[in-house]
């Protein structure tokens, strides 16, 4: 990790990926509390929640790829 830009493009998919797991978490907890209080769904709610899961697909897919190329 001797280079900058490795280390900042690692950071920012770190970050990606624990921003993607927030949004995934207070989707699902937004969901469930319109659920128990039998009220519609806020669509806003389960775009956080798809957009989330992708997020973290990419934040960790990408991460495990910059770790792999980077310690080879």
């Amino acid at each position: 990790m001797n280079n900058f830009k490795e280390l900042a493009s690692f950071g920012i998919f770190a970050a990606l990926a624990g921003f993607s797991f927030g949004a995934v978490f207070f989707g699902i907890a937004f969901v469930y509390a319109s659920i128990n209080h039998q009220q519609e769904i806020s669509m806003a709610a389960v775009a956080a929640i798809i957009f989330g899961i992708v997020g973290l697909v990419v934040g960790i897919t990408q991460s495990n790829k910059k770790r792999q190329s980077i310690s080879v």
